[in-house]
């Protein structure tokens, strides 16, 4: 097993040394484990609450069509009910109540109560009533899968005025989808729902046909509307229920959707007949005494009121399958699971690689938020279209990735921040090591400065009488002496915006010109200017410097600069575990060459510059020069043209005579 491990490590680390690489790791990797968390049905709960979310988010929004009320009227017997007539109601009670149902003309009756067993008095009453009235369905309980049943009265057995009552409970006791039927396995049988009778009764009436779907026999057509059946893994679900032929729930219509009135206003006769003739009717409790309620998806954090009684839950199934028959409510559809997997992969992988493509946090916290929100939306609108697209897993795989992601990034950064101030932030000014990590991506690559080839001026100096010094010191004092020295040095050239290359001893390698390249002639002017300016005031602190040494007592120094400008090669050498950044080529060897030429050429000065023509020549009229000649340097086959600087140049010296002598 480690061996596979190693080997993926050795396949993959390439891969992740790279931002995109990185992302789309970091993005698999996300994916694996959401999916792992998925199937073991941890997501499962919260998924859910997200439905519930996007379910109340659709509460009172209508169709395609303006429907207006729903064809519903419920009649609840109230506490004040049940204290007047007494419960269980009395058969004679309920009898009267569906005659004047009957009257009225309603086109379903459904009753939401048990009658198992008489409830005298006025037992023949009702089931005259059960005899006469053709739009009557009545509940029961007959669950083959339960250890208990309710059984309807006896007279009603074998008709069809029989509704089941069974409520299919999710694990958090919420209801969310509806019962069509329950089929026994050998297929003898089939046991409607008690909503779906009604919704049936309803819909008959008008003339629309309930039957199989052409397409599949399995799947049943509710006038122009395929029911599509519910499936265990469907949407957020793992191993959810499917006992049945379910259906998602959406409770469209909302809290409060229904007319309602109570036991005793219909009794007394306060119901206009109007309110009820030509719709389904649905007679049961509204007393909490009871304890006839359920908690739904319209229960949230906001809503009117936490659970919802029996009879408006049925409701709200006998209002949405009526609206499968006129066709104005498709049947809800899911993604497949292989669906929901790429669905699911494609926001990790947007997560991972969207902050490759930004290097500021803010501006990669608001890409993902962004992500976030188009993912929200899209979600959104499928389920107001009736399509059930996952939305929590891809938005936690997008921002587990996109933010895993932009960590990895930011450490990584850190690092490369560190090293590259490590090889520069002590030789250069604050500017220059700023302007070097925001630029970093045009001199980086794989984390470390990439070899480019520019222009630079290259400045090398080194003291005069170094040895006799150090003769006369102690390995101590001669190391804090020159400390001193080289501190006050890189002080300048950092003032300069140069970067210190390299100590050798007592000689210092500056560059002007780097490791940003230069992109105008015009710049690369002003990294010659820049170094002229550097050695004239590298002379002045050294002269500072002498004056303090002299008061103490100490020895003084002199000092030789040799600068040149040309084409360098600048990068990174070493190992990983030490990495250098260094300029190589002719003209840093033809600079150090300067430096050393003839040291009879310096007169009192305290610090001799010399340049060449290559340097002159970008010099314009700032600096007083004095042409030494043409001589051949040290190890180079071509003459080179010297220049002593002799100072800054006047004001008025603005012709070459003046500027070069």
């Amino acid at each position: 097993m480690s061996g596979r491990l190693v080997f993926l490590r050795r396949l993959l680390q390439p891969l992740a040394e790279r931002p995109v690489g990185l992302g789309l790791v970091a993005a698999h990797v996300v994916f694996g484990v959401i999916v792992l968390i998925r199937i073991s049905q941890g997501l499962e709960g919260a998924e859910l609450q997200v439905y519930d979310r996007l379910v109340r988010s659709l509460v009172g929004q209508t169709e395609a069509v303006e429907r207006g009320t729903p064809p519903i009227v419920m009649i609840g017997a109230e506490e004040a009910d049940l204290n007047r007539y007494g419960w269980p109601l009395p058969d004679g009670t309920l009898a009267e109540a569906l005659v004047r149902l009957d009257a009225a003309g309603a086109t379903a009756i459904g009753v939401d109560i048990y009658r198992d067993r008489p409830r005298p008095p006025g037992n023949e009453a009702l089931e005259a009533a059960y005899a006469a009235i053709e739009t009557l369905v009545l509940i029961y309980l007959d669950d083959p899968t339960a250890e208990f049943a309710i059984p309807p009265p006896p007279s009603l057995v074998g008709t069809d005025k029989l509704g089941l009552s069974n409520i299919v409970r999710d694990e958090d006791g919420s209801v969310r989808r509806a019962l069509v039927y329950i089929q026994s396995d050998d297929g003898e049988y089939i046991l409607l729902s008690f909503p779906f009778m009604l919704a049936y009764r309803h819909l008959a009436a008008q003339g629309i046909q309930i039957g199989g779907d052409p397409n599949d026999p399995s799947q049943l057509m509710v006038g122009p509307t395929p029911l599509r059946r519910f499936q265990y893994n469907d949407g957020a679900y793992v191993s959810g229920d499917d006992g049945g032929y379910q259906v998602p729930l959406d409770f469209r219509d909302g809290f409060g959707a229904f007319p309602q009135y109570t036991l005793s206003a219909l009794l007394d006769g306060e119901v206009p007949q109007e309110a009820l003739a030509g719709k389904v009717v649905i007679l049961g409790t509204t007393a909490d005494s009871v304890k006839d309620d359920f908690f739904t998806p319209l229960a949230g954090p906001r809503s009117v009121r936490e659970a919802m009684f029996g009879i408006e839950l049925h409701a709200h199934a006998v209002s949405q399958f009526i609206r499968h028959g006129t066709g104005e409510t498709p049947s809800r559809t899911v993604m497949s699971p292989e669906a929901e997997f790429a669905w699911i992969w494609m926001w990790c992988v947007i997560g991972g690689l969207i902050v490759v493509f930004s290097s500021h946090l803010w501006v990669e916290f608001l890409l993902i938020l962004g992500a976030i929100g188009a993912l929200t939306v899209i979600s959104f609108q499928a389920f107001a279209a009736h399509f059930w697209v996952p939305l929590l897993p891809p938005a936690i795989g997008l921002a587990t990735a996109g933010f895993g992601t932009a960590a990895i990034l930011s450490y990584r950064a850190r690092a490369m921040r560190r090293e590259l101030m490590g090889m520069f932030s002590q030789h250069v000014s604050p500017s220059i090591a700023e302007a070097l990590w925001d630029q970093r991506k045009a001199f980086t690559e794989d984390g470390r400065p990439s070899s480019q080839e520019l222009t630079a001026t290259i400045l090398f100096s080194d003291l005069r009488g170094f040895s006799s010094i150090s003769e006369n010191m102690t390995p101590v004092d001669l190391t804090a002496w020159l400390n001193e020295y080289l501190d006050a040095m890189t002080e300048v050239v950092a003032r300069h915006d140069g970067i210190v290359d390299k100590f050798v001893g007592d000689a210092v390698m500056a560059v002007f010109g780097i490791p940003i390249a230069r992109q105008t002639e015009d710049e690369v002017d002003q990294d010659a200017v820049r170094a002229v300016e550097c050695a004239l005031d590298m002379g002045a602190v050294l002269e500072s410097l002498n004056a303090r040494w002299r008061a103490e007592g100490r020895a003084e120094i002199g000092m030789r600069v040799g600068v040149y400008t040309g084409p360098v090669v600048a990068g990174a050498l070493g190992g990983r575990h030490r990495l250098s950044y260094t300029v190589i080529g002719d003209t840093v060897n033809t600079a150090a060459r300067l430096e050393s030429f003839d040291k009879s050429v310096e007169g009192d000065r305290v610090c001799r510059v010399l340049i060449g023509a290559a340097t002159m020549e970008r010099l314009g009229n700032r600096f007083a020069l004095r042409r030494i000649g043409e001589v051949a340097l040290k190890g180079k086959a071509q003459t080179t043209t010297l220049f002593l600087v002799e100072g800054r140049s006047r004001p008025e010296a603005n012709d070459e005579e003046e500027r070069v002598k």
